[in-house]
């Protein structure tokens, strides 16, 4: 014969576990940054370029050599699905999501590059800096002594 009270039991222990361990989400609550850029043309500001590409990391680049530029270049991460550039002048933008999310108290470097149809490539953007707040609360304190 079943004890009524063997589920009660369980449902509070299952309920004491969910209170003493609260779920807590690693990363930000920010899904994505959109980034904006005017397009350069294919010749200087003419025309269309024909790609763009862009890379994020979260060391920042050193833009004072081309080669520490040309390393954090190949050390950071591509960003996926970038548009297609427009005319020279228009303004472009891409929203930028990082598998797993941003993570909190971090700063996000990106630089974008532009190549043409022969393809010469551009050289390196400006860099675009986001830092990402700490959004999440603190767990609450259950041992106050």
């Amino acid at each position: 014969m079943k004890k009524w009270w063997i589920g009660a039991v369980a449902a509070l222990v299952v309920l004491a576990i969910l209170f003493v361990l609260p779920i807590r989400p690693v990363h930000s609550q920010v899904p994505s940054y959109t980034l904006q850029w005017t397009a350069p043309g294919d010749d200087g500001n003419v025309g269309t370029a024909t790609s763009y590409e862009m890379r994020w990391s979260t060391t920042q680049p050193d833009t004072t050599s081309s080669t520490a530029m040309n390393a954090w270049w190949a050390a950071a991460t591509a960003v996926p699905n970038m548009p297609t550039p427009l005319i020279a002048g228009t303004q472009q933008s891409v929203d930028v999501m990082i598998p797993g999310g941003f993570m909190s108290g971090k700063t996000y470097y990106f630089v974008i590059r532009t190549s043409d149809e022969v393809p010469n490539v551009s050289g390196y953007s400006n860099v675009a800096a986001k830092f990402t707040p700490d959004t999440l609360p603190p767990a609450p304190i259950f041992d106050l002594h």
